[in-house]
């Protein structure tokens, strides 16, 4: 396991059996080999750098009711809120101020969130920060939109999956959530 670890390293791929039997090995000297690997694979390519993003929470409103989730739509409890276009970009200017190069616009799957209203965010955002990376998570949407929102100016999306396990996800998720349509929607991001 050692000599596929190194060859990880260099740069090289491995089989999906040689992963997955990395992934569940037990033996220390294993682990202790891959974590130091990489963290020399780390240094070389990020030195000792930090980066900072700045997160911005657009919205805590949120359609979907995973069982597991703080703003699910059924918590009553929560305070919900949605951040105006001139807030956002407010967020922007003083994290561009602090040396914030990534901003990251996070919110709740909230279906009523207008695709016109992204674009014209993200747009605003790359108009005053074209240096700046823009990254997105705001859950499943249609294909299209991802597409208007990258030529609008969107650099990475986040689609958050906590599991590729069918009988997990319908554990922690409504009926109303697809396995399937989550995972639809990743291949439709890459």
């Amino acid at each position: 396991m050692k000599t596929w670890i190194n060859a990880l390293e260099q740069g090289q791929q491995l089989s999906s059996h040689q992963y997955k039997s990395l992934l569940q090995s037990r033996d220390m000297d294993v682990i202790e080999h891959l974590t130091r690997s990489a963290a020399r694979v780390t240094m070389s390519n990020f030195g000792r750098k930090i980066f900072a993003r700045g997160l911005i929470e657009i919205s805590n409103e949120c359609s979907n009711d995973c069982y597991y989730c703080g703003i699910r739509c059924s918590n009553r409890e929560v305070q919900r809120y949605s951040l105006s276009i001139e807030q956002i970009l407010e967020c922007c200017r003083v994290g561009h101020e602090r040396g914030i190069r990534t901003f990251v616009l996070q919110s709740g799957e909230k279906r009523r969130l207008s695709i016109d209203y992204l674009v014209d965010v993200v747009s605003q955002i790359r108009h005053l920060y074209p240096q700046n990376a823009i990254t997105l998570s705001l859950g499943e949407m249609p294909e299209e939109n991802y597409r208007k929102l990258y030529e609008a100016g969107a650099n990475r999306y986040l689609l958050r999956h906590e599991t590729i396990n069918p009988t997990l996800y319908a554990k922690i998720h409504p009926r109303s959530m697809s396995h399937s349509h989550r995972i639809k929607s990743l291949y439709n991001l890459k």
